[in-house]
């Protein structure tokens, strides 16, 4: 059951951008601004810096802490150990504090440009979720 909810909200992440793009097409929206020109303090709300802090920047001392550092034992040789359970609940954690969010707010808006500000912000922190996901892995799976 929670693989099929990580393996869910990964569709739903490439769907909001299949979805965009195709908005881009339409004309709908402008193609997403370079990174720079992206005002990232429009993102205001609390789960959207939860998200950021707590998933996108601490993804790498999560993966880190998932390894166990190379251990020599005269009997069987250099070991390493992976807790891969750590990243699994890193992933179930972030998958579920994702569908809240996505639940709550809407990141594709209305055609209007004084929205597009905001949602480019939020574009680029779901394509960061989207990307720890694909460090992981999951979208092999």
């Amino acid at each position: 059951r929670q693989a099929t909810f990580l393996l869910y909200n990964s569709a739903r992440l490439s769907k909001l951008f299949q979805k965009f793009e195709d908005g881009v097409t339409l004309g709908l929206y402008p193609s997403l601004p370079s990174i720079d020109q992206v005002d990232f303090s429009l993102l205001r709300d609390e789960e959207e810096w939860t998200l950021l802090l707590r998933y996108v920047l601490m993804y790498p001392s999560a993966v880190s802490d998932a390894i166990q550092p190379l251990t020599s034992n005269p009997q069987h040789g250099s070991t390493l150990t992976l807790h891969t359970n750590r990243i699994c609940c890193f992933l179930l954690s972030l998958s579920h504090e994702f569908s809240s969010y996505y639940g709550r707010v809407h990141i594709l808006v209305e055609p209007r440009p004084h929205l597009f500000p905001l949602m480019f912000a939020r574009l680029y922190l779901i394509r960061a979720i989207q990307q720890v996901q694909y460090r992981i892995g999951l979208h092999d799976i």
